[in-house]
């Protein structure tokens, strides 16, 4: 089930999570590389792709 991303930085809603890239941006205050678990990395660079990866596993070690 598709939630709404919010921006950290401001809380506009950036629309659901399956739509947006795993590294969304908001628009409003230009806020980058807002984490969004659900996001579509197929169509990003592989170096985003990299830091996505690294900021998930850093949540994943966070939760234990």
């Amino acid at each position: 089930m598709a939630c709404d991303l919010y921006c950290p930085e401001c809380g506009e809603n950036l629309g659901k999570d399956t739509e947006n890239d795993a590294l969304a941006y908001c628009g409003t205050c230009g806020e980058e590389d807002i984490y969004n678990e659900r996001g579509d990395t197929d169509d990003m660079e592989e170096e985003d792709v990299e830091k996505f990866n690294a900021m998930k596993r850093k949540r994943s070690r966070r939760r234990f």
